[in-house]
């Protein structure tokens, strides 16, 4: 947070300043009801989205209660962390999951029908009276029913996974 404010607004934090001389304005109010929940003895555990002449940022912020030696609440202990680039990781790993599950749909739909088809025309040469003894036409067959097998489970582990983003992620994407 000290970078921050040397970075942003030239600022250095001394004793004594008050509170608006280095928060955002937009934020201010926030941070004094969280301030007032922890010394009420809540420890405030939030991530939210803080306006400054850098832009829009992500962050992670922590209001504790301080104690004295005998446990009575002396103040708060604030914490801050900006999780922009954590923010932009979980995006990308949704995306690219979501990608992948594309991926998957494609393929398992480009596969399933021409097995199929083959699988159709092996019972016909069944039918017909293929040499029965063929075990190239068994390892054949055995090689379809795995493949359509395994498209049919990426369907359904796809189907379980629909909707699976984590909600830190999904109330910041931008």
């Amino acid at each position: 947070m000290v970078d921050l404010l040397k970075n942003n607004y030239q600022l250095t934090i001394a004793e004594g300043m008050e509170v608006n001389d280095y928060m955002e304005p937009g934020f201010v109010e926030e941070f004094i009801r969280n301030c007032k929940r922890a010394l009420l003895g809540e420890n405030v555990n939030i991530e939210t989205i803080i306006n400054s002449p850098k832009g829009s940022n992500p962050w992670h912020l922590i209001f504790e209660p301080a104690f004295d030696s005998i446990g009575a609440i002396i103040g708060v202990t604030y914490s801050a962390t900006d999780i922009t680039q954590m923010v932009r990781d979980e995006k990308t790993v949704v995306e690219q999951g979501e990608s992948l599950r594309q991926i998957d749909r494609i393929l398992s739909a480009d596969l399933h029908h021409p097995l199929e088809v083959i699988k159709g025309t092996m019972a016909t040469m069944k039918q017909q009276g293929y040499p029965d003894g063929a075990i190239e036409f068994n390892l054949l067959e055995k090689a379809c029913d795995e493949l359509l097998d395994k498209g049919s489970l990426i369907i359904l582990s796809e189907e379980r996974n629909v909707g699976n983003v984590p909600s830190s992620v999904s109330s910041f994407i931008y």
